[in-house]
């Protein structure tokens, strides 16, 4: 048997005709042969009804009538979960009307709403939600009452109607509208039959316009059965065409094309078979990669007996990959698949449709099948609503869930006829549900006593589960986490045998996996309580027990949960008063036992737990104490340095009295050679002090009348290092020369001293010490020319065993100051009292103090000042006034001081400068009354004024004559000077006895010497233009040197002073005032005003 695969012609029906005849004329060489057809495949001849597993659980379902016959023809849910459920419903006053049930996540049924189109009967196909834009669809076809149409509808998600656009076949046939599709922008495109031998495929946008269409056309009857779309809006859709010609004669091929967005052809495919004659397509999905499953029905010869659900898929670019057939339907064509979902997360495919039921011969089930990627059949579901009910549609969930829509018989009439249908709409869970676990092999009461239980739970639905874990836990199991123990993991069973249980109690939980998640049972307790079981008793007890220590040992006893110890002076074969309790609750598997007393006794040890006890067997110990251990210590340290130490020793139990020996050597008998110290005491510790180095050894010996007991040989040895010494020295504070000599004292065990110093105090001897000297024997060290600074010393006194550190003492060893040298930037004479003195380092000084005097500087007494104290740099700056002067420097430090050579400093300061000027003389001068002024000169004695009629350069010169010397700032002139009009200049020189100092030059103008009046300004200030009333004035500015005005005025420009100028105003004011018209009295008057001096 082969697959036939040819492409159709899509132009119109005359070139399918054409197609048909050049089909025929051409040996139809389109036609290939290729795969063979698998019968291995076909798993069942006849489906068995144990094969057919009832579904015990779903999530929900609700079945839905309004007034007749009700489908669900097909399902999907929105990103909310929300499920839409759409086919077509009876009416009362119609045939048919367009349906849809929206139910929420768990089943409860939101709104229905129903369309009625405009002729009598409306059927509902299929529906699409676009969760982008938050409406759905609805397509089917509208009989208008000459011919049928078909229709899309929209409505919004909370169920309300937008709008409808209806489709007519330009061929005047039939138009069904089958299936509907939305791409991510909205974009909606339906598929139906327009005719009986083509198809259309149209697009509209959100708001119904149409935006293309395309016709296929076929050249036998077709029909078209489902279509999906990818994420490039890529459509797939599938159908079968009825063939009679050579060599696909009496034939039904199932169809496969794919068209992109456009609606442009892609590719196309026919499948057919050589040996089954029927292949009818339901239903087509795609996987994540767009490979493409068809479920159709394959029959053979058309008989009931001969059909079978199959399944064929290709891949993306329409190359066939395999076909499986699933199973065989039992009695007719009806019992075939009607969808495909693919879930291409796990590799799983299912398909839904219609299978024989179980009530009667005519029974019907909705079926759910499973199968692998590869079309592997795996199992079903069926649901029995008790009469005829039929699976439509599919819609997977990748939350784990399948949606199924379809159809029941409502009413449970077995009879085919006047069958009455309602919506189905059934929600599987694909994950595992929750199950029970049970406890089998439980042992009757409160607990279990042979710790084997049977664990035992009933099978998760769905059926495919893949393995269970099985937990246990001491404590109740109310999560899984990593606290609980697995006891087992993987498991495919349902009932788990587990033994070897201890006591305790313990809580097992079973959980069930598969693809889609998991789901956990009940926990359930388990106690177990074991009785103990034989062990036996040992122990290292010696014969005769000699200190009544002994440790009692036992085998572990199973299911013991704690130890009893029982001794007797008779043999322990049972539990009564003559026994007694050494101690209980013991739960390690040993026991010391100290006992206090001689004689013969019996010990056992009891296993106890909640269900009984268990006694070992018996142990005699036979006791005879003597004194117990004892241990010798001393507080002496190893070496002991200073021979003051105690001997100590623990107290011997049943002991009677002690024997303290010592020895020379190391003791390990009691025998004559020991010296005994103490004997037959009952003291515990011993003081001693010894001042001789050596080794001593020390045991004691405890008695009672069983015997005695030895105690450790101690050793103490005694290494005694010297006494300490006391040191002292003869030094100053500070030493001021280095020579001084330490002292100590004589000191027990010494042998020899060594002196160490060191710049901070000594706490330790070290390698960091200096040593001044080693193994003296004198008790005295002296030092010399010792070297400045703060010295530490310490005297130690050594022999063999060690030495002894004497006090620290701390002597200062500083020098005084050392000589220097003063020195200065004064000049000889200095003429400004201004220099500096500075003098060289003095070595070991930490200030300096500067000193003044009149005289010679032989000591610091009466007339030497000090001018400057604790200076630390070596320079300073002065300033004094003219005079002779001696200066000295002395530094200091805390041994004392160093005088610097002295200084002298001869100060002649001669007068400073200083100007000379006038606070009233005008310029010119003219009645020659003014004074002159002149600022101090420092250092002055006398001032003398000179005066000259020209510029003064030379005081000795012979037209400069004196005018005034004296002790003034200032010479006042009563009357004119000289010439009554000249220039006068004047100097002032100021005097000491160490110099003079001239002052500027100073001139002041007297009289008039041929000075003409400056230019001026004629103005009015409130003369308007033209003067109405001739009363208005006239002003000028001053002209300097001018001592009168002339006002001028003429009718014509003056630009000299003749017969037309006329004179008006004579004097020294500044203005003039006109007080009634002037001249003629309307008319242009030109004015001008004349300066005059001398």
């Amino acid at each position: 048997m082969v697959k036939r695969f040819y492409k159709i012609n899509e132009k119109s029906k005359v070139l399918g005709l054409l197609v048909f005849i050049l089909f025929f004329g051409l040996s139809m060489p389109l036609i290939n042969k290729s795969h063979e057809y698998e019968k291995s495949a076909i798993i069942n001849d006849e489906l068995d009804h144990k094969d057919l597993r009832p579904s015990l659980y779903e999530k929900w379902n609700d079945t839905y009538s309004f007034a007749g016959t009700e489908k669900g023809l097909n399902v999907e849910m929105d990103d909310e979960g929300n499920v839409y459920v759409a086919g077509p419903v009876d009416h009362p006053s119609e045939l048919y009307n367009f349906g849809v049930n929206k139910y929420n996540s768990a089943g409860e049924l939101l709104w229905n709403r129903s369309y009625d189109g405009f002729g009598s009967t409306d059927w509902c196909d299929d529906l699409a939600v676009d969760t982008v834009n938050n409406v759905f669809y609805l397509v089917g076809y509208s009989y208008t009452g000459s011919s049928w149409n078909m229709t899309l509808v929209q409505y919004t998600t909370d169920g309300v109607y937008q709008w409808n656009r209806t489709w007519a076949s330009s061929s005047g046939q039939g138009s069904f509208g089958k299936r509907v599709a939305v791409n991510s922008s909205g974009y909606v495109f339906i598929s139906g039959e327009t005719g009986d031998y083509e198809f259309t495929i149209a697009c509209f946008n959100f708001y119904g316009q149409r935006i293309r269409n395309r016709t296929v056309f076929f050249n036998t009857e077709f029909q078209l059965t489902d279509m999906v779309i990818d994420e490039e809006s890529n459509l797939y859709l599938t159908g079968y065409n009825y063939t009679n010609y050579y060599p696909l004669i009496n034939k039904y091929n199932t169809f496969i094309g794919k068209y992109n967005k456009n609606l442009n052809e892609e590719w196309v495919r026919f499948y057919t078979d050589d040996y089954y004659n029927i292949t009818k397509s339901q239903g087509i999905a795609l996987d994540s990669t767009n490979y493409v499953y068809v479920c159709d029905l394959l029959g053979e010869n058309y008989s009931s007996s001969g059909q079978y659900w199959h399944l064929i898929k290709y891949d993306t670019n329409g190359n066939y990959i395999l076909n499986k057939t699933l199973f065989r339907s039992l009695t007719n064509e009806d019992n075939h698949p009607a969808d495909i979902v693919v879930d291409s997360i796990n590799d799983f495919i299912y398909l839904v449709g219609r299978v024989n039921g179980t009530n009667y011969s005519e029974d019907v089930d909705v079926i759910v099948v499973k199968c692998d990627g590869d079309g592997n059949y795996l199992f079903n579901w069926t649901w029995d609503g008790g009469d005829w009910d039929y699976g439509h549609g599919l819609y997977y969930n990748p939350e784990g869930e399948l949606i199924v829509c379809g159809e029941r018989d409502s009413d449970l009439r077995q009879e085919t006829s006047n069958q009455d249908f309602d919506m189905l709409v059934i929600k599987y869970p694909l994950k595992p549900e929750n199950f029970t676990l049970n406890l089998n092999r439980y042992e009757p009461g409160t607990y279990d006593e042979n710790g084997i239980i049977e664990l035992n739970w009933n099978e998760s639905l769905p059926y495919d589960i893949n393995n269970y874990t099985v937990y246990n836990s001491t404590e109740a199991i109310t999560e899984i986490n990593e606290s609980l123990n697995i006891h087992k993991e993987g498991y495919i069973g349902t009932n788990l045998l587990v033994e070897g249980l201890t006591d305790g109690t313990y809580y097992y939980l079973v959980q069930a996996f598969n693809e889609y998640g998991n789901s956990t049972s009940n926990y359930i307790q388990v106690k177990v309580k074991l009785l103990p079981k034989n062990f036996t008793l040992t122990s290292n007890a010696t014969s005769p027990e000699t200190d009544g220590v002994f440790t009692l040992f036992w085998e572990e006893s199973i299911a013991a949960n704690n130890y009893t110890i029982y001794n007797s002076t008779s043999h322990i074969d049972e539990i009564n008063s003559s026994v007694s309790i050494v101690d209980f609750g013991i739960t390690d598997l040993n026991y010391t036992v100290n006992n206090n007393y001689d004689g013969s006794m019996y010990y056992a040890v009891g296993a106890r737990n909640d269900v009984g006890d268990t006694l070992s067997n018996n142990i005699l110990v036979d006791i005879q104490i003597i004194p117990g251990p004892l241990s010798l210590t001393s507080n002496a340290t190893n070496p002991d340095q200073d021979g003051n130490f105690t001997l100590s020793w623990t107290e011997s139990e049943k002991a009677d009295n002690y024997t303290l020996y010592t020895h020379n050597n190391y003791i390990t008998h009691i025998n004559e050679s020991l010296t005994t110290i103490l004997d037959q005491t009952n003291d515990l510790e011993l003081f001693f002090s010894i001042n001789t180095s050596g080794s001593y050894y020390y045991i004691v010996q405890a008695f009672n009348e069983n015997g005695n007991s030895t105690s450790n040989c101690l050793k103490v040895t005694l290494e005694l290092p010297p006494e300490a010494p006391i040191l002292t020295s003869n030094a100053t504070d500070p030493d001021q020369d280095g020579n001084f000599t330490l002292f100590w004292s004589n000191t027990f065990r010494a042998d020899n001293y060594t002196i160490y110093n060191y710049t901070t105090p000594i706490t330790s001897i070290n390698d960091s010490l200096g040593i001044v000297a080693k193994e003296i024997s004198e008790l005295n060290y002296t030092i010399t020319n010792w070297i400045e600074g703060n010295h530490y010393f310490v005297v130690v006194a050594n022999n063999s065993f060690g030495m002894t550190m004497s006090n620290c003492i701390n002597i200062w060893v500083l020098f005084p100051p050392e000589s220097f040298v003063l020195d200065t930037n004064a000049t000889s004479p200095d003429i400004d009292g201004f220099f500096g003195l500075n003098w060289s380092e003095s070595i070991g000084a930490n200030t300096y103090s500067v000193y003044q005097s009149q005289n010679y500087i032989n000591e610091i007494g009466t007339g030497v000042e000090i001018i400057f104290s604790s200076l630390t740099n070596r320079e300073t700056n002065l300033f004094n006034i003219s005079g002779d002067y001696y200066f000295v420097v002395i530094a200091f430090n805390e041994a004392g001081n160093s005088t610097s050579n002295n200084i002298f400093v001869s100060i002649q300061i001669p007068p400073d400068t200083f100007s000379l000027t006038s606070h009233d003389a005008i310029e010119p001068e003219l009645d020659g009354v003014y004074s002159l002024n002149w600022t101090e000169s420092q250092y002055a004695d006398n001032y003398s004024l000179y005066w000259s009629y020209s510029e003064i350069t030379d005081i000795g010169a012979p037209d400069v004559q004196l005018l005034y010397n004296g002790t003034n700032l200032s010479y006042t002139f009563e009357e004119l000077l000289g010439n009554e009009d000249d220039i006068y200049y004047f100097k002032v020189v100021s005097t000491n006895e160490f110099g003079s100092e001239e002052s500027n030059s100073y001139n002041i103008t007297v009289g008039y010497p041929g000075v003409i009046p400056e230019q001026f300004v004629l103005s009015s200030d409130d003369a308007t233009e033209p003067e109405l009333d001739g009363l208005y004035n006239l002003n000028w500015t001053q002209s300097q040197y001018a001592d009168n005005y002339s006002l001028c005025w003429s009718y014509h420009e003056i630009t000299e002073i003749n017969g037309s100028v006329q004179l008006l105003y004579n004097g020294t004011n500044l203005s003039y005032t006109f007080e009634e018209l002037l001249g003629n009295e309307d008319d242009v008057y030109y004015f001008k005003v004349y300066a005059y001096n001398q």
